[in-house]
């Protein structure tokens, strides 16, 4: 019979029970309580390292979009300084009934405020020939489908009745513009007031096309405390059509005028 305090041994004496440190002897259902213990202790600690791993991988992502985002913002302020082209897209659209080829490209204004162009200033031989480089491309050739597609008729070809002649209208409002620069910085009444109807022309032609164009690039503002108003900045940089590949295409497509027509 046993107490409570122990159990027999061959012998008939009882021995104590180290509840703490218990035999091989011990009671299997003891023995496994203690086995539930370590299993769940093992769970537990598996658990909190995932946990921390997936903290670990969190953190790390949260410090990669960071900076990738601090790179974007880097990268996009310093392609916007560059000057004076860049190309915007590659692909080039086929435009108007012509079908010029146009290509988009990033332009910074030069504009006179803080650095000049050989075009700008009075007339002289540096800002003529300038303005000659960009005048020279007048008439074009046409298809006969090119001239139907016109929202006008359109003359034909003087030296060559299949085809037809046009302009295109950059090379027109350059033109009129042309004009009121030489007229404005004249000093001789006779060239300043000449042809006043054709002068007046430009001027309505030109206000008409560029609301025709409507230009909306945004032009930014600075703030400017001693005069305490805002002005523009003039010399940004404005997404625009590639105007040399465009002329150069005029260029190619120029209708010569003999001299006999």
């Amino acid at each position: 019979m046993f107490g409570f305090g122990g159990r027999k041994n061959k012998r008939g004496q009882y021995e104590k029970i180290d509840l703490e440190h218990g035999d091989d002897t011990g009671s299997p259902k003891d023995s496994g309580a203690f086995s539930d213990e370590r299993s769940t202790g093992a769970t537990d600690s598996s658990s909190i390292g995932v946990i921390r791993f997936y903290r670990h991988v969190i953190m790390i992502l949260t410090g990669v979009n960071v900076l990738m985002s601090f790179a974007t913002v880097w990268l996009g302020i310093a392609f916007t300084k560059r000057v004076p082209y860049q190309i915007v897209k590659n692909d080039v659209e086929l435009v108007g009934p012509a079908e010029v080829p146009v290509e988009m490209e990033l332009y910074r204004f030069q504009t006179g405020v803080r650095e000049s162009t050989p075009f700008f200033g009075p007339p002289n031989a540096t800002t003529d020939a300038a303005w000659g480089t960009i005048l020279n491309a007048g008439l074009i050739k046409l298809t006969p489908e090119q001239a139907d597609a016109l929202s006008a008729p359109t003359a034909k070809d003087q030296q060559d009745s299949t085809s037809y002649v046009g302009i295109l209208e950059v090379f027109h409002q350059l033109h009129c513009l042309n004009t009121l620069r030489l007229r404005a910085f004249a000093t001789d009444p006779e060239v300043q007031f000449a042809d006043p109807g054709h002068t007046a022309h430009c001027f309505e032609y030109i206000r008409q096309s560029l609301m025709c164009l409507a230009d909306v690039n945004i032009a930014p503002i600075s703030w400017n405390e001693r005069k305490r108003e805002y002005a523009i900045h003039w010399d940004a940089t404005r997404q625009c059509r590639n105007f040399d590949k465009i002329h150069a295409w005029a260029l190619d497509k120029n209708h010569k005028v003999s001299e006999d027509v």
